[in-house]
């Protein structure tokens, strides 16, 4: 399962309420012993709910010392080693893994499977060009080690997009206004 920090901050936004829900999921997830928890961009995760004054990593310690609790957090190479690497407290409970970045033809791939379960869930129809685009798109425009997922993020929102236009297609022009509006290019 993956942990939704950003919905879980902005729905407890504050620090007492943030701290129950969350030790609330991770007593869940120890109870089930059988549940892996992703984080997404973890220092993200960290400093948000520093933001709200609370000590996640404090919190959450006892946690990813038991053996029922299976947590795998992501970071990008340039946040590990600004934020992470140097913390005591997080490093004894995790392993580094170094992911090499993908190329685009591999980005395609995925990006097609990706589109899949977003048209499932939206009812919204991505064609092949816009799959395309989004590739090119993520690869040209946005740097940084995370193609599939910035990718992956266009998607997703073109696909809010044209539901908010009452629209069912997804085209190459709607992903370039997207890029456009990103990057002012």
């Amino acid at each position: 399962y993956v942990l939704n920090h950003e919905a879980l901050i902005s729905a407890t936004r504050e620090k007492s309420l943030f701290d129950i829900k969350l030790g609330h999921a991770f007593r869940e997830s120890s109870r089930a012993g059988n549940i892996i928890l992703v984080i997404k961009d973890f220092p993200s995760f960290i400093a948000s709910a520093n933001q709200l004054g609370s000590d996640v990593v404090s919190i959450l310690d006892t946690y990813f010392a038991s053996p029922l609790v299976h947590v795998v957090a992501t970071v990008s190479n340039e946040s590990f080693h600004a934020s992470l690497e140097s913390s005591q407290a997080i490093m004894r409970h995790f392993e580094k893994i170094l992911v090499r970045s993908i190329g685009g033809g591999v980005v395609a791939g995925y990006l097609q499977n990706e589109a899949l379960s977003i048209e499932a869930e939206t009812g919204v129809v991505f064609l092949y060009q816009a799959l395309h685009e989004a590739v090119e798109s993520a690869e040209r425009y946005f740097f940084g080690n995370d193609l599939a997922d910035k990718a992956s993020d266009l998607l997703i929102e073109a696909a809010t997009n044209a539901r908010s236009l009452h629209s069912k297609v997804v085209r190459r022009e709607d992903i370039m206004r997207i890029v456009e509006a990103k990057t002012g290019i």
